[in-house]
C-alpha cells in the first residue's frame, strides 16, 4: 500500500513538476529552518549551565536608582566587595572579582586589540575553564604571568611554542610586560569571554587603584562581583542581607539610591533583560519567539 501511495505521489510530481519543485523547496527550507533553530535553542540553553557550581554560582549587580534620573542596573561593583562579601556573610563559600577590558597586545611585529580578564586565582575554583596541560590557578599566582587562549596562540605564536614568551599589554587601564605561563582552552557556551587571562595589575595602573578601594559616589565601577554560595543557601534568601554591605562600606548617601541584586548564574545569560532592564525583554523571549515561529 505505501508503495502505491509513493508511485501515485511521484506521478503527481512528474506531471507538475514546477508545482512540486517549489513544496518540496519549501518544505526543504522549512525543515532547514527547524533543525537550525533547535540547534540554536540548544546551544543557548548550555550557556553557562556546564559548570559544575552552576547552580551556586551568582552574580553580583548594582541597581542605581537616582531621584531625577533613569533606573539601571550594572553588573559592575566596587573592587573590594568580593573580599567584604565573604568575609561578613558566612552564607557565601567563596567570592572573587573578575575586570575585563580591551588592550592592545604585542609580540614581535604581531599586535591586535584584544579582551583581557584580570582574575584572582581563586577565579578558577569558581569556574570550570580548563588549562591544557597546566593549572590556570597555579600559573596566576606567578606575579606578571599570563594566560592565553588556543585562539590567540594561532593568532600571535602561529609558529612558535608561547610558553616562557613575553607578551606587551598597553592600554588605558593597564600596562606592562606578561610571561606566558599556559594556554587554555577556549570559552565555549559562556557568557564569561576572554582571549587573555591575568592576575597581577601595577598598583600604579587605573585598574590597581579601582581594584582595593571602595568609591562611595561614583558615577561607573571597573569590578564583576561573583559569589559561590554554601550548599542549601539560595539567592533569594541572602539578597535582603547583603544590603547592609552598602551603607557600611559606601556611606548612607549611596545606601539610599543603591541595592544589591544576586542574580544566579543560570539565569545571568537568558535571563539578564527579563530581570532587570526596563523593557523586560532578553535572550530568553527572542529564543521562545523563534521556537514558537519554527512550530508553524
Amino acid at each position: 500500500m505505501i508503495k502505491n501511495y509513493l508511485l501515485t505521489a511521484f506521478r503527481h510530481l512528474a506531471s507538475q513538476k514546477a508545482y512540486g519543485l517549489i513544496n518540496i523547496l519549501g518544505l526543504s527550507i522549512g525543515m532547514t529552518a527547524v533543525i537550525l533553530i533547535g540547534i540554536l535553542a540548544r546551544a543557548n540553553f548550555k550557556i553557562d549551565r556546564w559548570h559544575e557550581n552552576a547552580d551556586r554560582l551568582c552574580q553580583v549587580l548594582m541597581e542605581v536608582d537616582t531621584p531625577g534620573s533613569d533606573r539601571y542596573v550594572t553588573d559592575r561593583t566596587d573592587g573590594p566587595l568580593a573580599a567584604a562579601l565573604e568575609a561578613d556573610y558566612p552564607e557565601v563559600e567563596k567570592a572573587v572579582r573578575i575586570g575585563r577590558t580591551w588592550l592592545w597586545v604585542q609580540h614581535g611585529d604581531r599586535g591586535f586589540e584584544e579582551r583581557v580578564m584580570v582574575a584572582e586565582p581563586e577565579f578558577f575554583d569558581l569556574f570550570d575553564f580548563e588549562g591544557i596541560n597546566c593549572d590556570p590557578k597555579t600559573i596566576l599566582q606567578t606575579p606578571y604571568s599570563i594566560l592565553i587562549t588556543e585562539k590567540m596562540v594561532t593568532k600571535f605564536f602561529p609558529d612558535e611554542d608561547p610558553i616562557g614568551k613575553t607578551l606587551v599589554l598597553d592600554g588605558v587601564d593597564i600596562r606592562g610586560e606578561y610571561t606566558v605561563g599556559g594556554i587554555m582552552k577556549d570559552p565555549r557556551y559562556s557568557s564569561i569571554s576572554f582571549s587573555f587571562v591575568i592576575s597581577t595589575v601595577p598598583s600604579a595602573d587605573s585598574v590597581g587603584e579601582w581594584a582595593d578601594q571602595w568609591h562611595p559616589g561614583a558615577q561607573h565601577r571597573h569590578f564583576g562581583t561573583w559569589v559561590l554560595l554554601r550548599e542549601g543557601v539560595t539567592a533569594k534568601e541572602l539578597e535582603p542581607k547583603i544590603q547592609d554591605s552598602i551603607e557600611r562600606y559606601l556611606g548612607p548617601a549611596d545606601a539610599k539610591k543603591h541595592s544589591y541584586h544576586l542574580q544566579p548564574l543560570e539565569r545571568a545569560y537568558l535571563y539578564w533583560g527579563q530581570d532587570y532592564t526596563a523593557s523586560g525583554v532578553g535572550e530568553i523571549e527572542r529564543l521562545i519567539t523563534y521556537l514558537t515561529v519554527s512550530g508553524f
